[in-house]
Order: C-alpha cells, then sequence, then structure tokens
C-alpha cells in the first residue's frame, strides 16, 4: 500500500528514523499439545516457573472477586506502602509503574532530552533502543569477559556522560558488579544514575538504602521475576523523596497501573515468606545448575540471577535441538571471546533435569 504524505515531510523523516532501530524481538513460542501444554518449557525469558502456578493462581483470583473494574485504580498508595514495608524504606520513596520498563522510558523522557548517556555492553537491549527513539546519545563500555564480566568506573566516570544505566544482576551475564565498584561509580559519576536492580531478590545486595539519601540516584526494580507476575505488569522505582514526589505528581500517568495489577502486587506481598522460600530454592538450584553445565563439558558463567550464561561451540544447533525437544533458551550468541552463548532461566528441579537431559543429547547428536 503506497500512503500519501500531505507536505509531512518531518514525519516521513522521522518514520524512517525510527525505522531503522532494532526494536524488542520477542522470544519465540511453542505450542504444547491440548493436553499437554506444560509440555513446553519456557526457559527463555526468565520468569519465575519455579513459583507454584496454583499458588498465583489463587492470588489472582482473589483479587478478581474484590475488584470493581468500573473504577480507577486507586490503590497506588497501598501498594507503595506495602512495598516500603517490605524494603525497609518510606512510601515516599516509592513510586510504582506498568513494569519497571515504563520506569526506565518515564525517567528517560523527563531527564534525558538534549543529553549524552552511558552504558555497558552487552547489557538488557531495552535501555539502548529507548535511548536511540529518544534521540539520547548512547556511548557503551564493554564489559571485560576475562575478568568475570566485570568494568572500570573510571570509564564510566571520564565519559561526560550526563546519565549511566547499570543493570545489576546484569542480564544476560548474570553477574552483579561488586558493590565497591557500584558505590565508587555513584560517589564519582556527575549526572544521573539508573541502576535496574530486575534480578535484586537473587543476589546478594541492593542499593536501595542508598538511592534515598542521594538526589541523582534511581532504582528500578519489578514484580515480574521473583514475585512471578510478569503477566501482571507491575514494577517499582526507589529514589529520594523530592525526587519521586516530582515523578508520582508530574512524570508518571494518572492510572498508570490496573487495579487488578495493584492488587495482585499487594495479595502476593501479604505472602512474602512462602516467595521467599521458593527465592532459596531457586538460589539452590541455579548452583546446582551450573555445577551441571561445567560436568557437560561447557563454560557456564557465575550468576547472581534466576538464569545462567553458558557457552556451547554450535549453539544454533544446540538451540534448535532443544526447541524441538519443546524447551526454549535464549540465544545470546557472542559475547567477548564467547561465540555461542545461550542462557537458560532456572527452574525446579525437574525442569532442569529435563533441560539437562536435553542438552546433553543435544550436544552429544551435533559432535558425531
Amino acid at each position: 500500500m503506497n500512503y500519501h504524505y500531505r507536505g509531512s515531510e518531518w514525519l516521513r523523516h522521522r518514520l524512517s528514523e525510527l525505522s531503522r532501530l532494532e526494536g524488542y524481538t520477542r522470544p519465540e513460542r511453542l505450542q504444547g499439545s491440548q493436553n499437554q501444554p506444560e509440555s513446553i518449557l519456557r526457559m527463555d525469558t526468565n520468569e519465575n516457573l519455579a513459583l507454584p502456578l496454583e499458588f498465583v493462581r489463587a492470588v489472582m483470583y482473589e483479587v478478581v472477586e474484590d475488584v470493581d473494574p468500573r473504577l480507577y485504580p486507586e490503590q497506588q498508595d497501598e501498594l507503595r506502602s506495602r512495598i516500603a514495608s517490605y524494603l525497609g524504606l518510606s512510601k515516599d520513596n516509592i513510586v510504582i509503574g506498568d513494569g519497571s520498563d515504563q520506569l526506565i522510558d518515564l525517567a528517560l523522557v523527563a531527564f534525558g532530552y538534549g543529553h549524552k548517556s552511558i552504558t555497558l555492553r552487552p547489557t538488557f537491549t531495552f535501555y539502548r533502543d529507548r535511548c536511540l527513539m529518544h534521540g539520547i546519545e548512547v556511548e557503551e563500555v564493554m564489559l571485560n569477559d576475562n575478568d568475570g564480566f566485570s568494568f572500570s568506573s573510571d570509564a564510566i566516570v571520564k565519559s561526560g556522560a550526563d546519565i549511566c544505566y547499570i543493570c545489576s544482576p546484569n542480564n544476560p551475564t548474570g553477574n552483579q558488579f561488586p558493590r565497591d565498584t557500584m558505590l565508587d561509580v555513584i560517589e564519582r559519576f556527575d549526572g544521573l544514575i539508573m541502576v535496574d536492580e530486575a534480578y535484586a531478590e537473587f543476589a546478594g545486595y541492593s542499593l536501595k538504602d542508598l538511592a534515598v539519601k542521594r538526589d541523582n540516584l534511581m532504582i528500578f526494580r519489578t514484580f515480574s521475576k521473583a514475585f512471578g507476575l510478569a503477566g501482571a505488569r507491575v514494577g517499582y522505582a526507589i529514589a529520594c523523596k523530592e525526587m519521586m514526589d516530582i515523578f508520582n505528581r508530574v512524570i508518571q500517568y494518572p492510572y498508570a497501573v490496573s487495579s487488578i495489577s495493584i492488587n495482585a502486587a499487594i495479595s502476593i506481598l501479604k505472602r512474602l515468606e512462602q516467595v521467599k522460600r521458593v527465592i532459596e530454592g531457586v538460589k539452590a538450584e541455579r548452583e546446582w545448575l551450573y555445577r551441571e553445565l561445567g560436568m557437560l563439558g561447557l563454560k557456564a558463567f557465575r550468576s547472581d540471577a534466576n538464569f545462567i550464561l553458558f557457552d556451547v561451540d554450535e549453539h544454533e544447533g544446540v538451540y534448535r535441538r532443544l526447541k524441538e525437544e519443546g524447551i526454549l533458551v535464549r540465544r545470546i550468541g557472542q559475547i567477548g571471546g564467547y561465540r555461542g552463548c545461550l542462557r537458560v532461566t532456572v527452574g525446579t528441579r525437574e525442569m532442569n533435569e529435563r533441560f539437562l537431559n536435553a542438552l546433553g543429547r543435544a550436544c552429544y547428536n551435533l559432535q558425531q
């Protein structure tokens, strides 16, 4: 179809610019049989599938019965209070959003125009994509794959950038950067620092307590990973009271998150002890899976998240073989000197064993 532009040259130019951006590539999806939908293992998007489905469905059933969908959501303050209680902070330090992605995007809209940003590579690609969409120049610092995917704080501090984005634990490498490195960046960087802690519940530390004391540090977190509510799309940011007041009053949409999603987050926070037990189980499985990947002769990388990055010689062939057995992992490809990286979500022991058995067969068959 040919579209007719009536003198809107600027619009055509802008559409041309946007068309050159990569955007988010949604993962492949497979259909299980009608009688066995669980035959497909989704181990590619880091959802917390170790959290029992019956548990999460019970939360959602409770919420649906209590919510009047004719009304605008007015439970934001209650959720902020419950998040604050969970973190040991004040609700004045919290803003909620339609997933942490939305809050990251709003921060770029509010603070990024006309400025330069610096981030790491590889990392969560959404950040770079949104910077480019908003016309924000992005510099990337390559992670050192010879030193546990580390980076030099000097490279960040001396960049001359106005905004710094660090995902820690980092996606897709899985490592949480040393606290001393992060503190050095926070102390010396002259600009806004955005730290994405989507996987913080699986890691060793959080910078949340520091964020409320600084006027240039924002922490982003989510209910999509540890809390098993990826489909509900609830995220939140943590920062000093002044910044969060402006975010809540001016920057965030009036009703950004649905009543069902807000109440689902409130409800699951009431069941925190069960969620924590599952998190501890995932962490234990992560260590077991890491060792088992090594026993297969593969290079696996230590992780502080709920996934593991590993390197195989024929990663495209391994990916296809796993898919044929109904198991989806994430194709990453080359990272530094590692050319065939795949990323797998840590699940239950049953899920992990099924994955390992299929992976062993795939590697063996490709070597023949």
